[in-house]
């Protein structure tokens, strides 16, 4: 008897150890996460970070979606196709005037070079005054849209003096070597391709230091809530991904070269223009209200009044993870 209550005792430890080691080495499932990304250098974090291992250690699971312009990313978000998405600012200054489902969490780089406009060498067009009544190619919707409009205000011109045709990014180039448009105003890689593919039959416009363009990181506002923890890791990852970003800038360049399909030559005709740091902040929400009364005054919305942007900011998972980059 007392032999099979000490094999007995004797077992039961043995199974409380196999079960102690089994907790001990437990790993909860990595939380599933869709992000819509913009196919852009802009995109770069985010890209990075999927292919760092950053979002997994920091406990997401993330499939990327990729597609051709942060207006897409945003569409896809609000659809339910995704939980984030990288967005332009305008992308996100004309989605408050549609619904309020959809927040920012952090913008993540910034650049005053982004967007050309771009014109036939032959065209004789070399200032915005030479846009009146010419046909130019825009996003609609867009940064694009919204930079064209702040090139004609130079010369005094509106929008109303030109030809908006609306057209996708990936149809610009074709737009303007055919005759469609006399001018595009587009994104890169779009504008580099067209330079490498034209060269000389092809001149952009004077334009850098006009308009900044941010690019953010927006989500379901009701996903963020339920999923305070992995949207943090998010922004943990993608905080991690632009320390690389700053320590490794060539070895970054080369991961998103192969990525993108696109030679060392478009990432030295960019790269300096592009400053990755994590935000949110009162500029943010200043630019969004100062666009928001621009597409307005154009008769761009129906809307009479301007969404309150600051309740289309999410700053909560930021707070989490970097508290400093917070400012409001």
């Amino acid at each position: 008897m007392r032999k099979w209550m000490v094999y007995s005792m004797a077992g039961l430890g043995m199974l409380l150890v196999v079960m102690f080691n089994l907790w001990w080495s437990y790993e909860p499932p990595l939380t599933k996460v869709r992000i819509a990304v913009s196919k852009t250098p802009l995109s770069t974090p985010v890209y990075l970070a999927r292919q760092l291992g950053y979002f997994k250690a920091a406990g997401v699971d993330v499939d990327l979606i990729e597609v051709a312009g942060g207006h897409r990313s945003f569409q896809k978000v609000r659809e339910g196709d995704a939980e984030f998405g990288t967005s332009s600012d305008s992308v996100i200054m004309f989605g408050a005037f549609q619904t309020d489902s959809v927040v920012n969490v952090a913008t993540f780089v910034q650049s005053d070079n982004d967007i050309k406009i771009l014109v036939l060498a032959d065209s004789k067009i070399y200032r915005s005054a030479d846009l009146l009544n010419r046909r130019v190619g825009v996003v609609s919707k867009s940064a694009s849209e919204y930079f064209l409009d702040v090139f004609l205000s130079i010369d005094g011109l509106k929008s109303a003096q030109i030809v908006k045709v609306v057209l996708q990014p990936e149809h610009m180039q074709d737009a303007l070597t055919t005759g469609e448009v006399d001018a595009i105003v587009v994104w890169e890689p779009y504008a580099y391709k067209a330079v490498k593919l034209l060269g000389d039959s092809v001149r952009i416009l004077p334009g850098k230091s006009m308009f900044s363009i941010t690019f953010n990181l927006v989500a379901q506002r009701a996903w963020v809530a339920k999923h305070p923890e992995a949207s943090r890791a998010v922004l943990l990852a993608l905080q991690n991904s632009i320390n690389f970003v700053h320590q490794y800038p060539q070895e970054s360049q080369q991961l998103m070269r192969s990525r993108l399909g696109l030679e060392q030559s478009f990432f030295d005709w960019v790269w300096d223009d592009y400053l990755f740091k994590l935000s949110l902040n009162r500029s943010l929400v200043y630019g969004l209200q100062s666009q928001a009364h621009w597409a307005m005054e154009n008769g761009l919305v129906t809307a009479e009044r301007a969404p309150d942007y600051r309740q289309i900011i999410d700053a909560e998972p930021l707070q989490g993870v970097a508290s400093q980059a917070v400012a409001f």
